[in-house]
C-alpha cells in the first residue's frame, strides 16, 4: 500500500504486529472498506458487521482493558468474515497500512473530547492526523462522528468544513427512542443527554 510521506517524515513509529497480508486478503473480498477508530468494547463493530455484511470493518481499539472485553465478546459470536479487530494505535495503523483513497467510511463514536482549551490539539478534528484520514478516504467517502458534548460538536462542524473542506451531510440529535450503538450512547440517552450525530462527505 502507498505510504503517506508526510507522516513518515514525522517519524511515526511503524507497528510490527499488524497483519497487513491478512488485512489486504480479507478486505478485498468486500465492496466497502470502513474503519472504526476507538471501537471500545466492541458492541458497535459487531452490530455494524451483522447489519452490513457487504462492508469490511477494521475496528481499532488502543486500550488494553477495552480491547480485552472486545475480544471476549467476539469469542461468544460466530466468526465475522467482515470484521478485523486490531489492538493498537489508530494513527500508526492508518498512516502506515492504509492506502490513499481506499476507505469508504471512518467511524468515530464518542471520542475523548479533551475538554480543556489547552487540549484542543488532541481533538480528532483539530489533529494533523485528519489530513491522513482525508487522503485515505475515497471520493464521496464519509466520516461519521458522535458526541454528547455540544462544544465538541460545534467545533467539529466548524473545523471539518472550514479547515478540512468536508461537506456536511447529516447534523442531528438522536432521540431517546433510537437504538443505541454503544454503551456510552445507551447511558447518555437514558440520562437525557443530547447525543449529536454528525456525518461529512469528502
Amino acid at each position: 500500500m502507498k505510504l503517506l510521506n508526510k507522516f513518515d517524515a514525522l517519524k511515526v513509529p511503524k507497528i510490527l504486529d499488524f497483519d497487513e497480508g491478512e488485512f489486504k486478503e480479507r478486505s478485498k473480498q468486500f465492496n466497502f472498506l470502513d474503519i472504526e477508530i476507538g471501537c471500545g468494547v466492541g458492541l458497535h463493530p459487531i452490530k455494524y458487521c451483522k447489519k452490513n455484511p457487504e462492508r469490511f470493518l477494521l475496528a481499532i481499539e488502543r486500550t488494553n482493558e477495552k480491547f480485552s472485553k472486545f475480544a471476549g465478546r467476539i469469542a461468544h459470536h460466530p466468526p465475522f468474515p467482515n470484521l478485523m479487530p486490531y489492538h493498537g494505535d489508530a494513527i500508526n495503523c492508518v498512516t502506515h497500512y492504509i492506502g490513499e483513497e481506499s476507505v469508504d467510511r471512518y467511524i468515530m463514536l464518542y471520542p475523548n473530547p479533551y475538554p480543556k482549551s489547552k487540549q484542543q490539539n488532541k481533538r480528532f478534528h483539530c489533529m494533523p492526523f485528519m489530513e491522513v484520514i482525508k487522503k485515505t478516504l475515497k471520493k464521496d467517502g464519509e466520516i461519521m462522528m458522535a458526541t454528547n458534548e455540544e462544544f465538541y460538536a460545534k467545533e467539529a462542524l466548524d473545523w471539518m468544513g472550514s479547515h478540512w473542506g468536508f461537506s456536511l451531510i447529516k447534523d442531528e440529535i438522536l432521540k431517546g427512542t433510537d437504538t443505541p450503538r454503544t454503551h456510552f450512547e445507551k447511558k447518555y440517552l437514558i440520562s437525557g443527554h443530547r447525543c449529536f450525530n454528525l456525518v461529512w462527505k469528502k
